[in-house]
């Protein structure tokens, strides 16, 4: 049976992180829909979360502060990133670059690239901090709900999530989401859904931003709610010719 948390119960929390290092799948509010979050790296609740073979994009990894992405991906050649890093996160800006050793397989692309987030939800970030560990992290579109993930009844959030996630798809986390967006299988819905929590945010589409570090520019893969100007005053040579809109 799905357990439900509040986002600002702490001592909730606290058990839903052990439980997630124990192999638990977490569903919190995120923009538009819902994080599917699990240990990344525990292979089995990695898989319930993204299916093997399905074409879908790697998880993605979020991280509960802005230098901690450092442990699991190489700083790339660009000045300006940190300072990207400083002004943005948290917030919905993720970034694509090379995945260090420590990361499984399952977490990287098949370049061996990682995309990494640091959202602007609580709830997420004390998951992180209180489990001791980064999240590997699928995006799922929250069907039949309102714009607002917060505002979902308990009875949406366990059509959408809890028993299987039904129709929903989910799309490679903070990563570039896609039409190869992968469907969910009945009986591989969330342990843990956390409820009540909105973005930091005034205003947001739930859209997130994406830029790759790994070449020899950097590029804006997607554009969302931090703008290309927003990017480009610390990162001037950034390319935005392939840009998603």
């Amino acid at each position: 049976m799905t357990r439900f948390v509040e986002s600002d119960d702490l001592a909730g929390l606290i058990s839903a992180a052990d439980r997630l290092r124990r192999g638990a799948v977490i569903a919190a509010p995120a923009g538009s829909g819902w994080a599917i979050l699990c240990d990344p790296f525990n292979e089995k609740a990695a898989h319930r979360v993204s299916a093997p073979g399905s074409g879908a994009f790697p998880l993605a990894l979020v991280v509960s502060s802005p230098v901690e992405w450092r442990r699991w991906a190489y700083a790339p050649p660009h000045p300006g990133v940190d300072d990207l890093l400083d002004e943005v996160w948290p917030g919905p800006l993720e970034i694509v670059a090379r995945a260090r050793r420590t990361l499984p397989a399952w977490m990287t692309s098949d370049d061996g690239t990682v995309t990494v987030g640091h959202p602007d939800r609580r709830s997420l970030n004390l998951l992180s901090i209180y489990s001791g560990l980064p999240l590997a992290c699928a995006f799922v579109e929250n069907v039949g709900a309102g714009e607002d993930a917060a505002e979902n009844t308990s009875e949406t959030a366990v059509e959408n999530l809890g028993e299987g996630f039904g129709e929903n798809r989910a799309t490679g986390g903070f990563g570039p989401a896609g039409p190869d967006a992968v469907m969910m299988s009945p009986g591989r819905g969330a342990d843990i859904v956390i409820k009540g929590e909105r973005s930091g945010r005034e205003r947001t589409t739930g859209i997130g931003t994406v830029v790759d570090l790994t070449g020899r520019r950097p590029v804006l893969v997607r554009e969302g709610d931090v703008l290309a100007d927003a990017v480009r005053r610390r990162l001037p040579d950034l390319d935005d010719s392939v840009t998603m809109r």
